[in-house]
């Protein structure tokens, strides 16, 4: 069976009623149909070229995208929002230091700001080195240098950690860097490196992970513009002396730990005697009496002779 439709006479007859579909739709929207009974009319034609040319010609079409340029009053946006970050980092740290904000505060700040920028954790913490050393003022001479610089990480040290992070030996990395990318605290590297140490920042064990693979690194070369090449044979000349010297102590405390086990088995009554010993001193004042007593006695071998 065949049926055949009509145009309506005026497609816009009343404002309630809906529009009139085509009969290109109608015929199309048949399952299975393929249209090859369709007879197009000119008209119909003329309206599907006219719809396409004013959807390609419409500034928000994304055909002509090619061809054509953006709007100046859309913002370029960029993907790489790293170098953001780390002024906000800088921004939130100076806000810190200058506020004197507690640790957990500003390591909260931090945080959330990480998870804005959605940022590794180390990026993080490559800000908070940078920033503990940048607080350091370079003086004369080391005693006094050291002097700073326990002030500077004793206080903004455990921010490290308060942040959740936990790669002490990326720590030395992040420090041994930006000692090397800001030469003027290069001489100065092997005093932080002590400083983390003695704020339990990092311990014995990570500097001497570090140091091998450090080592590791001079084995195999660096290129020349590695920023860590021109200070890596200084760098660890400076931790190698404070290795030794941290062994060094751990060694002495060994000894005296043994010594005091040998002693404490050998003269258990000498130890005794030395712990009792010490309460004697408020008691000094007893040969008093010893004296009195004396007297007494010469007074009464006087007495007696009188008598006698």
């Amino acid at each position: 069976a065949k049926a055949y439709l009509w145009r309506a006479e005026d497609e816009q007859d009343s404002e309630g009623e809906e529009d009139v579909e085509s009969r290109i739709n109608i015929k199309l929207g048949r399952l299975g149909d393929r249209g090859s009974d369709l007879e197009v009319e000119e008209s119909d034609l003329s309206d599907i070229e006219s719809t396409e040319s004013s959807i390609i010609g419409s500034p928000h079409s994304g055909t002509s995208a090619t061809s054509a340029t953006l709007p100046d009053s859309i913002p370029v946006i960029s993907l790489d929002s790293s170098s953001d970050f780390a002024s906000e980092c800088r921004q939130s740290l100076e806000r810190a230091f200058e506020e004197n904000h507690t640790i957990d505060n500003a390591a909260i700040e931090l945080k959330t700001l990480r998870m804005a920028s959605n940022v590794p954790l180390k990026r993080v913490a490559e800000s908070i080195v940078g920033f503990i050393v940048g607080k350091v003022d370079i003086v004369e001479p080391a005693a006094a240098q050291r002097a700073k610089v326990a002030v500077v990480v004793g206080r903004w040290g455990p921010l490290l950690t308060s942040i959740g992070w936990d790669d002490a030996p990326e720590t030395i990395f992040l420090l041994q860097r930006y000692c090397a990318a800001h030469s003027r605290y290069q001489k100065i590297f092997g005093q932080i490196l002590a400083a983390f140490y003695n704020d339990d920042v990092v311990d014995y064990d990570d500097i001497k992970a570090w140091y091998a693979k450090v080592l590791a690194m001079k084995k195999q070369g660096l290129s020349e513009g590695d920023v860590l090449a021109a200070t890596l044979e200084d760098s660890m000349q400076q931790a190698l002396r404070l290795i030794q010297h941290i062994h060094s102590l751990e060694e002495d405390d060994e000894e005296e730990e043994d010594s005091g086990e040998e002693e404490g088995e050998d003269t258990d009554t000498e130890t005794s005697k030395a712990r009792v010993a010490k309460p004697t001193a408020s008691p000094a004042k007893t040969p008093a009496p010893k004296e009195e007593s004396d007297e007494d006695e010469e007074e009464d071998e006087d007495e007696e002779e009188e008598d006698s």
